[in-house]
């Protein structure tokens, strides 16, 4: 594997990034967008993974998100459309193909449908803990408590309201079509339940599937890897 990093023209501000490529041509481009507050760091152990099985991956910081080295603010859910879009098109510039698939967890799996919905590009997309409502997870005692703790990890809007604006992010699964689509619910996870991402994946379409893991809600990307590599092994022939 080659681990190299790369600088994303993102209308009026710079994403950073990682490509993972493997040894031989890669199998597919798989762009993987981190949750709200994080950074690309959370999206290492599956990114590897998955270039080891031979898919050429991206991973890449949202704007504003202060572990991260993109520049910029994130002032509305717009922004990380933007940023995932400039990912997706650097990715398969860059893997030399014409399509790719979108990885994403929390936050960054409701922004890949949201991308998706308007570009056919998109092969698939597949989601690890997100949720139809984001903005009502965090009403939770454990939800709010987490939220006041990372809030200041992020520069631009406020957290509800970015928070409501995902929600509006998360109808866009019924206009994914008729492509494949991984929903993955981690059955720790404090902030989304299993049966609420099973909903959103009844509204993804036939090709939606529906696994349970072990974890939590920061520990899904990792945990996930199994179940997402397998799940791009059994349709990318």
């Amino acid at each position: 594997m080659n681990l190299s990093r790369i600088s994303i023209p993102a209308g009026r501000v710079t994403v950073s990034g990682l490509t993972y490529t493997p040894d031989a041509a890669p199998r597919l481009c798989v762009v993987l967008a981190h949750g709200y507050t994080s950074s690309k760091a959370s999206m290492d152990i599956l990114a590897a993974y998955l270039c080891g099985r031979g898919y050429g991956c991206v991973t890449f910081d949202f704007r504003g998100h202060k572990l991260g080295g993109s520049t910029g603010t994130l002032d509305s859910m717009a922004d990380a459309i933007e940023d995932l879009r400039s990912a997706a098109q650097f990715g398969m510039g860059h893997f030399g193909l014409h399509s790719c698939v979108l990885v994403g967890h929390s936050m960054g799996a409701l922004v890949g449908f949201g991308v998706a919905a308007d570009d056919p590009r998109v092969a698939a997309v597949a989601a690890i803990a997100t949720g139809p409502k984001p903005s009502a997870a965090f009403t939770s005692v454990a939800g709010a408590a987490m939220l006041a703790q990372r809030a200041a990890y992020v520069d631009g809007a406020e957290p509800q309201r970015l928070l409501e604006q995902m929600d509006v992010l998360a109808d866009a699964v019924e206009r994914f079509g008729n492509r494949p689509a991984l929903f993955v619910a981690a059955r720790g996870d404090v902030l989304v339940r299993a049966d609420r991402l099973r909903e959103m994946a009844l509204r993804a379409g036939p090709r939606a599937e529906f696994v349970e893991i072990d974890g939590s809600h920061l520990e899904a990307p990792d945990r996930a890897r199994g179940a997402v590599a397998n799940w791009l092994d059994r349709w990318a022939q």
